[in-house]
């Protein structure tokens, strides 16, 4: 189950519906939701995924709809991610997912921001690849 930021819900299921955003990042997502509601009984919120391009930032994965952020706090059922547990399902994600073969350090997900902005920042690139089926720990 896939939920959007309730301040941007029309905005965000747009976007998520969208033609232009990558099919890929649709099934990665798909894929970290039902992960999320059977480990750890909780919903998947998407709080961010096109913006405009930062000036400071040009790399910007969001511009290129190629970005996806989701919360770790604040979830349903009043349960929110620990940090060590949102750190185990980037882990997860960047097991079964590679973001360029080319280069294999770069991470497809990552826990990014602090206090209540902190999130799970999901990336992909045209040359991301599904290295192994994604099952459940």
């Amino acid at each position: 189950m896939i939920h959007y930021k309730q301040k941007y819900h029309s905005r965000l299921l747009e976007m998520w519906n969208s033609e232009i955003l990558s099919p890929l990042l649709r099934i990665i997502v798909f894929a970290i939701a039902s992960y999320m509601m059977f480990r750890y009984n909780v919903i998947l919120v998407i709080t961010e995924i096109w913006r405009k391009r930062d000036v400071d930032w040009e790399a910007d994965v969001h511009y290129y709809w190629r970005g996806i952020d989701f919360r770790i706090h604040n979830l349903r059922f009043n349960k929110e991610l620990r940090i060590d547990e949102a750190q185990d399902l980037a882990d997860w994600i960047n097991s079964w997912v590679q973001y360029d073969p080319k280069r294999p350090s770069k991470k497809v997900a990552y826990l990014h921001g602090e206090g209540a902005h902190r999130h799970i920042h999901l990336q992909i690139h045209p040359n991301t690849i599904i290295i192994a089926f994604p099952i459940a720990a």
